[in-house]
């Protein structure tokens, strides 16, 4: 039976779209006939050769629609021609719209339901720094090893544990999130471990601990910094053994459980700074993932308004309202300081307040003091903070290319190592976070 055959021609002449890029993996997974080309002056000559099922063309603007179709139509007149606009502007949503991939599922079967900007079960993106860390998550699920994920608050912490837990072997049995800065100390052992009966007064009857209920699962231990130094000591048992010892009892149980650590905060400081033990650091600290913050994700900002709006509206059964340009233009400017969780309450909030389908920048209700102060502060404050975001975002990205090798990377930037190293010091950057995941490690 023949595959269809899917042909991505770009003409812009602009780098490449990272949301283009984005559809040529997912075509790529399930029709491996798939071919990208970069064409500006869109010179389509028809063989016997080549004759593609569906073209993406993705043309620099909207206007130019008509015109490439009717050139597409003569060059290919079988194939179904699809037209995607470059959303050039800052704080354009993307430009490979709804309608485009539900007409890819509809002339391509073999695509299944998967969505081109779901890289991960619940994680949406198609920025260079998702879909890495995405892949990271994936090498991750094939092995048992110890999970450590850091990430600011906010960033999909747990979003990320349960994919490696839904990715593994491991997917049939429980996931069990716990939150270790919720716990008192005092109840952290009963709460994890268990306790018989006659453990304690009041103790009529036996319980079983969080590890129990992760029993051939996953246990998720969320903000594992706020554990105190007792606690520390009992986790570092589990780790170590295997094991544990419900509370009054003289028998220690096996635990078969894959343990998934999350911090928020830079754990090798906080062992530096003596709140943290170093030996149970370096027991989580086997597989590592770095959650990259939101500002570093601008491509996908619209992808993430337009999920969530959808997802409220159903939610609410209410008609999914539309972002003007200036709103689109004000999520893009802001930092978001609380990334996803806070850009999922704005918008939730936009949604129930909505007036005649439409959300200004206004109905957001986003702090607006950064944008004036930047204007008054004149160009040249404009013109640095540019600069610094620049650099920083370059720097993960060629580290991250680079898996953590500074040297490698300082002569991809054609600069000296020493220099190349106070620019990292900066921006508070280690190679040692973009070190790709060791072999002997990934099972």
């Amino acid at each position: 039976m023949r595959r269809s055959y899917v042909l991505l021609v770009d003409t812009c002449g602009s780098p490449a779209c990272e949301h283009l890029e984005a559809v040529r993996r997912w075509l790529s997974v399930s029709l491996p006939q798939t071919r990208c080309v970069r064409d500006p002056r869109l010179r389509l000559e028809a063989s016997e050769h080549e004759q593609p099922d569906v073209i993406v063309l993705h043309i620099p603007e909207a206007s130019m629609a008509a015109a490439v179709q009717a050139k597409v139509a003569r060059a290919f007149p079988q194939a179904v021609a699809l037209v995607a606009a470059h959303g050039k502007r800052q704080g354009a949503p993307t430009c490979i719209s709804e309608a485009i991939v539900d007409a890819l599922h509809r002339e391509l079967p073999e695509l299944g339901s998967r969505q081109p900007f779901h890289v991960l079960p619940g994680v949406v993106g198609c920025s260079t720094s998702v879909c890495e860390a995405a892949e990271q998550v994936k090498l991750m699920a094939g092995s048992e090893a110890v999970c450590l994920l850091q990430g600011e608050t906010g960033t999909g912490k747990e979003l990320f544990a349960r994919a490696i837990h839904y990715l593994g072997e491991r997917k049939h049995r429980p996931f069990v999130a716990v939150n270790c800065g919720a716990i008192q100390d005092s109840l952290f052992e009963n709460e994890l471990f268990g306790h018989v009966r006659g453990a304690y007064t009041d103790a009529r009857n036996e319980r079983q601990g969080l590890l129990a209920h992760a029993e051939s699962g996953t246990i998720f231990l969320d903000e594992v910094d706020c554990l105190s130094a007792s606690a520390q000591v009992k986790l570092l048992r589990v780790l170590q053994e295997r094991e544990y010892r419900p509370v009054g009892s003289t028998h220690s149980l096996k635990a078969d459980v894959r343990i998934i650590a999350a911090t928020n905060t830079d754990l090798r400081r906080r062992v530096q700074q003596q709140v943290f033990r170093e030996d149970l650091f370096h027991r989580l600290n086997v597989l590592r993932l770095f959650i990259p913050p939101l500002r570093d994700r601008h491509a996908d900002h619209a992808l993430l308004v337009r999920t969530f709006l959808r997802d409220f509206a159903r939610r609410y059964k209410r008609d999914t309202p539309t972002l003007t340009d200036d709103a689109y233009l004000a999520v893009e400017q802001y930092d978001w300081p609380g990334n996803v969780r806070e850009m999922q309450a704005v918008l939730e909030r936009a949604v129930l307040l909505a007036r005649g389908g439409i959300i200004t920048a206004a109905d957001l209700e986003l702090p607006c003091g950064e944008v004036p102060d930047q204007v008054a502060g004149g160009m040249k404050r404009a013109k640095a903070r540019a600069i610094q975001r620049f650099e920083r975002g370059y720097l993960q990205e060629l580290l991250s290319r680079c898996a953590g090798n500074i040297s490698l990377a300082a002569r991809i930037a054609c600069k000296e190592r020493r220099s190349f190293q106070r620019l990292l010091r900066k921006h508070n950057l280690r190679g040692a976070e973009f070190r790709a995941l060791p072999p002997t490690a990934i099972g």
